[in-house]
């Protein structure tokens, strides 16, 4: 096939900028009322290549005219700042992926933003290979790249297989749909990967990371018991929703990561926030209903800032379980400004403390829980 004039390097940058633009602003801008809104793209925009399973090949050029059909293929053709718009279809070993899809940095891979890859045409991507001897991956992340608008399914529940493996990549995961029988994301390396305006739905992890830097996890739906859990570094994990019976919905295990204006719905028999080890978290604005196992588990010598008198709570532990916390450190946690089952909570039966701990839930001499 012929071949076509491709923008300049700088022209590239700016499209791809400009797209950037366009995703995060409608991203940030969404409530829980209207997410999956579509924003308004202003004049059409012109990519740089062009992916159609149905009506591509892999010797065309890419262009608008003379698509390719795998991302696979596009992905060798692509050079920083390039953008891809990815027509809708089953993008699987059948048509000729390879696993996993490694996205090249600074390259911008957009299917269908505003339905999150589930439109009445999905743009599903589907299947998974080996990564790195140990994780499976069905796309792995690059520096700077974006992924936007698609259905990602890794099929199968053994371990370590993950929809995304992004490592030292400062990568942005905007407006997607995540379906995997084991885990959605493995976060790993020095990177500062963004999770935004995605909907993630697996048997176990939604996001497990062991990330040394800071991972942005907000406004993400996470359905079907996928939960969270920071295994190091830390993350901040802002305006999410969780629901399903997993044992847990947020659970961390180091660092210092900010949760804050979270909703958790659920029975969880492990605690719908987990905190572990030397973890200490910032609790704030965070409603959670559990309806098994308690609101809050503290463990080891996990240190949770729950709410302050300077700087109060705002948290909501409420449920049919009775148990908005239950703490076996040996730390003193400050838990001002909440709302609790019982006004004010009752020792015992609201928060349990199994050990030397101790629980602050005011200024008053006696808002205070010890075992």
């Amino acid at each position: 096939m012929g071949t076509f004039n491709r923008a300049s390097t700088g022209s590239r940058i700016l499209l791809t900028a400009t797209l950037w633009v366009i995703i995060l602003l409608w991203s940030a801008g969404c409530s829980d009322d209207d997410k999956g809104t579509n924003p308004d793209p202003g004049p059409t925009v012109t990519y740089d290549l062009y992916v159609d399973v149905a009506t591509g090949a892999d010797a065309n050029d890419g262009s608008a005219g003379n698509p390719v059909k795998t991302i696979t293929h596009a992905m060798t053709l692509a050079v920083a700042g390039d953008s891809i718009k990815v027509a809708p279809g089953l993008y699987n070993a059948a048509s000729g992926e390879v696993f996993p899809i490694q996205l090249p940095d600074s390259v911008t891979l957009i299917g269908d933003v505003a339905n999150r890859g589930v439109g009445t045409d999905t743009v599903r991507v589907e299947g998974g290979g080996d990564y790195d001897g140990s994780n499976w991956a069905t796309i792995a992340g690059g520096h700077h790249s974006i992924l936007t608008g698609f259905y990602i399914v890794q099929p199968g529940a053994s371990l370590l297989r993950f929809c995304i493996v992004s490592e030292d990549d400062d990568f942005t995961v905007v407006s997607n749909t995540f379906q995997s029988g084991y885990g959605c994301f493995r976060l790993l390396g020095t990177g500062n990967p963004l999770i935004q305006g995605n909907t993630l739905s697996s048997s176990y992890y939604g996001v497990y990371s062991a990330c040394t830097g800071t991972a942005v996890i907000r406004d993400n739906d996470f359905i079907n018991g996928s939960y969270i859990d920071i295994q190091s570094g830390s993350a901040e994990i802002i305006h999410n929703t969780f629901t399903g019976n997993p044992g847990r919905a947020i659970s961390t295990q180091g660092g210092s990561s900010v949760i804050d204006s979270n909703s958790l719905t659920g029975s969880y028999s492990l605690g719908a926030l987990r905190f572990q080890y030397s973890s200490t978290p910032t609790v704030r604005r965070t409603s959670v209903t559990a309806n098994g196992g308690p609101c809050v588990q503290i463990l080891g010598n996990s240190h949770p800032d729950l709410g302050t008198a300077v700087d109060p709570g705002g948290n909501s532990f409420g449920g049919t379980s009775g148990q908005c916390i239950y703490m076996e450190s040996p730390a003193t946690v400050d838990a001002c400004g909440n709302t609790w089952l019982h006004m004010p909570p009752t020792c015992g039966s609201d928060i349990v403390i199994v050990g030397a701990g101790l629980v602050v839930t005011g200024a008053g001499v006696s808002d205070t829980c010890s075992q």
